[in-house]
């Protein structure tokens, strides 16, 4: 296996040299590990150790006239789907390759293949799939429209590929609007579709998202205001005794940011508001995005400095919403050295109901202290720790004699980027 990938990768780079293109270069490398303290909330359990490596390597031709070519290659050992475990993985695969073409039709520029698609902060979708994209510039004004295909029954990034059939697939469409100069900042608009979505136990699912968002800059203060609303649902099939499910959901961002420009420290905050459904609300619509990866900047509930062994918020929530409230601190110790420092507090919109009867709506709370380190340049270390104290809504769902400890978390990275 690992003498295929070298020699596919050299004759890749064989070929593109020898194109009529300016071919270039350039990618990432990355190790990452580290270990869990009290596991599962339990100050008897053994202690939980992760480690992953990822290559990611880009290369990009550009013909004279304009027309670029963009492939990205990834190689990872460790397991990429679920960073906690002792069990080695390697996986190498291409997980972009996509065209763009300049001026293509009355002045847009057309990207056509399997490439990423993101809405603002990652809320609905933040991931590669196969599809088309058109942008263009008006001024202070730039509008984007595209669609693209998503597997059903999967949450892995593989779109369309080994789809059989078009039921095997769902339909996304979706336009982003910026217009720049809006007062102090930049005024924005994604609106994003999905149809043919299946969902167990009933007809297909059709979804649609609106997310207006501003951001404004003022001085060394900044602000990212994004409410989303989702509306949509699915009816039950013929026969079933399920209710019909339809509705909205309301979902809001505010991430302001202060930096001192005299020192260099900084100060930020994240809060997000995810609109949750009661237990008995069987036929309202609940919160769901396509692919999303919001990060609040907790190293534990929420991604932080690219460290995100756990997932992001975005992923993890359930048809009960969840509200996060973070900060966070950076302070300089020197041109190379920064200290990092967050804390937050993680609940459900709704209450859950704990296996003994009980009413909750705890995740739990989080401290977060780390250091990131500019070894050289281009190459950077960062280790964090993270100190979690669980609420009911996280132990006690399923038994009510379930261990509470508090957990640390311990998280190292080194990368180079070339």
């Amino acid at each position: 296996m690992k003498k295929l990938i070298v020699l596919s990768l050299i004759a890749l780079f064989a070929i593109g040299n020898l194109l009529a293109v300016d071919v270039s270069y350039s990618g990432t490398i990355r190790a990452r590990g580290g270990m869990v303290l009290n596991d599962n909330y339990d100050k008897d359990a053994s202690t939980a150790t992760w480690k992953s490596q990822r290559l990611r390597l880009y290369m990009t031709g550009e013909a004279e006239n304009g027309v670029k070519f963009v492939t990205r290659f990834r190689l990872t050992n460790g397991d990429p789907s679920n960073n906690v475990s002792t069990v080695d993985k390697e996986e190498f695969n291409v997980d972009r390759a996509y065209l763009v073409i300049p001026d293509a039709f009355l002045g847009f520029t057309v990207t056509a293949g399997y490439q990423p698609f993101y809405a603002k902060n990652g809320m609905i979708i933040d991931a590669t799939y196969f599809g088309y994209n058109f942008a263009r510039s008006f001024g202070d004004a730039s509008v984007a429209f595209g669609g693209f295909t998503v597997s059903n029954g999967t949450s892995t990034q593989a779109s369309s590929y080994g789809a059989t059939d078009a039921d095997d697939v769902s339909h996304a469409l979706m336009a982003d609007l910026a217009v720049n100069n809006v007062g102090p900042g930049t005024l924005g608009l994604d609106i994003i579709a999905q149809t043919n979505v299946t969902v167990t136990g009933y007809k297909k699912a059709n979804y649609y998202w609106i997310s207006p968002w501003y951001n404004m800059v003022s001085g060394d203060f900044s602000v990212n205001i994004n409410p989303v609303i989702l509306t949509g649902g699915y009816d039950a099939t013929t026969g079933s005794t399920n209710k019909n499910v339809s509705g909205s959901v309301f979902a809001l961002i505010v991430k302001p940011s202060y930096t001192l420009a005299s020192t260099g420290t900084s100060f930020g905050g994240d809060v997000l508001y995810i609109q949750g459904k009661k237990s008995t609300d069987t036929d309202k619509l609940s919160w769901k995005g396509i692919n999303t990866f919001y990060c609040s900047g907790l190293e534990y509930f929420g991604a932080a400095n690219e460290i995100d062994h756990y997932g992001c918020i975005g992923n993890i929530v359930t048809d009960q919403g969840q509200i996060s409230i973070a900060v966070n601190a950076n302070q300089p110790l020197t041109s190379a050295l920064t200290l990092h420092f967050a804390a937050g507090y993680v609940m459900t919109a709704e209450d859950v109901t704990l296996a003994d009867g009980k009413k909750d709506n705890v995740l739990g709370t989080e401290i977060d202290l780390g250091l990131r380190w500019a070894v050289k340049e281009n190459v950077t270390w960062k280790f964090t720790g993270a100190y979690v104290i669980p609420g009911d809504a996280t132990t006690k769902t399923t038994s009510a004699t379930a261990k509470d400890d508090a957990l640390t978390s311990l998280t190292t990275y080194l990368e180079y980027a070339f």
